[in-house]
């Protein structure tokens, strides 16, 4: 996937869902935490839009 290709799926109103690796880190306010950790909380049917 690249920007083009979401900047296309955006423009049209498609939705869509992007699948990460859950050890990538990302930035909680001040600290580094694992990505998987933003989506813990979450059922095994539900999702989070960001």
């Amino acid at each position: 996937m690249g920007k083009d290709w979401i900047t296309y799926l955006c423009d049209y109103k498609i939705p869509f869902f992007i699948r990460i690796k859950n050890n990538p880190l990302a930035n909680f306010g001040t600290s580094k935490k694992p990505l998987k950790d933003f989506f813990t909380h979450l059922n095994t049917d539900e999702s989070r839009h960001l």
